[in-house]
């Protein structure tokens, strides 16, 4: 026993592990997508802007004092340029210029450095023009930090009507506020050629570095996908990151994270559970053997005293010296040893007197026993039924639901240890009996010739078959253990299902959740889950009849929760009446369409089963709080009220679409379908 709670809690530590690291790497891929994604709509949003002004500077640029005026509203403006084609093949002259000196004296620079910048970082016109726009660092060496973008913008005035490329040199410090937030992952900017544009780390902008030998950014500036997860190794360590495009200048971020970082703590964690496991092992294996050893010990003294007394064998006392409910047994011992040694000799002359006492008193303590039990049960009822309101009877009516699921997957867990675990613990009493008995007798000589015998059964020998039992054993053991894990995160969720029904508490006029568009297959999936030991307990087939088209045509505004309560509650009245119809092929049909009706189109769920319909005089109530034709164990009869409530609340509603007593009931479930 021991050696099966240190294998089941390694494999447990082991899959624990596993299932932590995997959970971390889509976490750290999940932050780089999300830093990169947001950064450069970020940058894509900022960079449209300032063509959108450049588009504007340029269709006014002949007015110089509109123009400025237009300049000088853009804060980030350092300055603008308009270049059209010269008179000879690949020149280009500028016809346009606005500068704002503002932002380059903050760094003691003068207005005509923004020459110098043109002259050290000369825009590729016939690039630009081939692109459509064209985006680099243009900070100077100890300069201003720049950042310089090219567009290729078309003139349809009838004087300057033709292809120009405007240039703007652009402030980059909100661009390196943007990438400097704190985080364990590091994000920047590269250019078309993987140079770095902005970056947390001020030297590599000042420099304009590349970094086109490092992987990920190779790949961000070659691969075509918008978006991009990385795992690469850079500098002798591996790194976790992802990249994604800028719809504007070719420019890509980048996001990554160094892997010994990002599993820093998680290692931290498992070392700490591990080192945790290892100490309740220990600790329970202990108190076990302790705990064994003081309840062993009295009872074979107990049984062997017993055995004495059924012989007639009057030994003496028997000494305990527990303090638990075995000395107060010891003691009632001592006594009746002591009454029957005393009264041995009236035995035969009271046995008749004693039979008949015996049988009225136990005829009154049974009817007794009758009458309290009837008259807890009726306080009981009385006590329920006093205390139930409107609002007790819709939470009880929800909770009831999934305490249901976890009662049915629970007595299939008893089940399990009933059958399964008795017998593979017997098996191995027998194997561990049958070596102890070998060594016994004829000790490691006897132990080795009784494992070398032949099987009568196999004919291989005993070792071979006890061998292939125990890893049978084992092998069995370990997927009691996936099952049972699969068990209780089943209940997990249940139990979390019910602390939300508790904590919400609604009441049969308010209806809570969180609404928001979500496609009903999914709710129905988990009102599937949810049942499917009621469907498996009771033999009911469960046939789905989904719509043809996308998912996406079946989306509604709801909540998810609310939802499952609905489908649940409709699925649950089908599963008891096909039980009451007591069907051989017993069946629930869940059918979903999209249908245009004359208010809009609408998502049509229909459940329907073959049980033992709806009477006529009761279709007019049964979506009535107070009515319902169901037993005190079977429910309260809240389900069809709460569940046309939550429905209404989304827009939609409950219809019995057709019943016939003895043939079955379809419920129809529509919704307004998301446009």
């Amino acid at each position: 026993m021991s050696a099966l709670v240190l294998v089941a809690t390694g494999t447990y530590l082991a899959l624990a592990v596993s299932l932590f690291k995997e959970d971390k790497v889509s976490l750290v891929y999940e932050l780089n997508a999300s830093n990169v994604k947001t950064l450069s709509a970020e940058v894509e949003s900022g960079f449209l802007k300032i063509a959108d002004k450049i588009k504007l500077l340029t269709q006014g640029h002949a007015d110089e004092a509109w123009a400025r005026a237009v300049f000088e509203a853009e804060p980030d403006l350092i300055s603008y340029s308009l270049y059209r084609p010269g008179s000879e093949a690949g020149t280009w002259r500028r016809v346009a210029s606005v500068r704002n000196s503002e932002y380059l004296k903050l760094y003691g620079l003068a207005p005509e450095e923004i020459d110098r910048v043109r002259e050290r970082f000369p825009v590729p016109f016939a690039k630009v023009l081939a692109k459509g726009s064209w985006a680099a660092n243009a900070t100077m060496p100890g300069g201003a930090p720049i950042v310089t973008l090219a567009l290729a913008v078309a003139i349809r005035d009838k004087d300057d009507a033709g292809e120009y490329v405007a240039v703007t040199d652009l402030r980059m410090d909100r661009l390196l506020k943007l990438l400097s937030e704190p985080g364990i992952a590091t994000s920047y900017l590269v250019d078309a050629e993987g140079r770095v544009v902005a970056h947390p780390d001020a030297s590599l902008v000042t420099s304009g570095a590349t970094l086109a030998d490092v992987p990920i950014v190779r790949d961000a500036v070659q691969s075509p996908v918008a978006l991009r997860l990385h795992k690469f190794d850079w500098l002798g360590k591996a790194w976790l990151g992802a990249h994604s495009s800028v719809a504007i200048g070719g420019l890509s971020v980048i996001s990554q994270v160094e892997e010994e970082q990002a599993f820093r703590a998680a290692r931290l964690l498992i070392r700490k559970s591990v080192l945790f496991g290892l100490l309740f092992v220990t600790a329970a294996l202990l108190v076990s053997g302790w705990m064994s050893r003081s309840f062993t010990v009295p009872l074979e003294q107990l049984l062997a005293a017993t055995e004495k007394l059924a012989r007639w064998e009057f030994a003496g006392t028997l000494h305990v010296k527990t303090r638990d409910e075995i000395a107060r047994l010891a003691r009632a011992f001592n006594s009746m040893a002591s009454d029957l040694r005393g009264q041995r000799a009236q035995l035969d002359a009271h046995r008749t007197e004693l039979e008949l006492k015996v049988k009225e008193r136990t005829a009154a303590l049974e009817e007794r026993q009758k009458q309290l039990s009837e008259a807890q049960e009726s306080l009981i009822r009385t006590t329920r039924l006093a205390s139930l309101g409107e609002l007790a009877g819709v939470a009880a009516h929800e909770v009831l639901n999934p305490v249901n699921n976890m009662n049915i997957r629970l007595e299939r867990i008893r089940k399990q240890l009933r059958e399964a675990e008795e017998s593979d613990l017997k098996l191995m009493n027998e194997i561990v009996s049958a070596w102890q008995k070998a060594y016994s007798s004829g000790g490691w000589k006897g132990l080795e010739g009784e494992l070398l015998k032949a099987s009568p059964d196999s004919g291989k020998p005993l070792v071979e078959e006890d061998f292939e039992n125990l890893m049978g054993i084992s092998r069995d053991l370990l997927k009691r253990l996936e099952e049972k894990s699969a068990d209780l995160e089943f209940l997990g969720r249940e139990i979390a299902r019910v602390t939300r029904i508790i904590n919400s508490m609604r009441s049969l006029s308010r209806v809570g959740g969180e609404r928001k568009p979500l496609d009903v297959h999914l709710s129905l999936k988990d009102t599937e889950v949810a049942l499917a030991d009621a469907f498996q307990k009771r033999k009911i087939a469960l046939v789905r009849d989904y719509g043809p088209e996308a998912r996406e045509a079946y989306q509604v505004i709801a909540d998810r929760d609310e939802l499952v309560q609905v489908f649940s509650n409709l699925v649950r009245n089908g599963l008891q009446a096909v039980s009451a119809a007591n069907r051989r092929a017993g069946e629930i049909r869940i059918a979903t369409r999209r249908a245009n009706a004359e208010a809009g189109a609408r998502v049509e769920v229909r459940i329907s089963d073959n049980g033992t319909g709806i009477p006529q005089g009761d279709l007019a109530r049964i979506f009535e709080p107070t009515f319902t034709t169901k037993t005190v164990e079977e429910g309260t009869g809240l389900g069809l009220s709460i569940s046309r409530r939550l429905v209404r609340a989304f827009g939609g509603d409950i219809e019995v679409e057709k019943t016939a007593e003895g043939e079955g009931t379809t419920f129809l479930v529509w919704f307004p379908a998301v446009p």
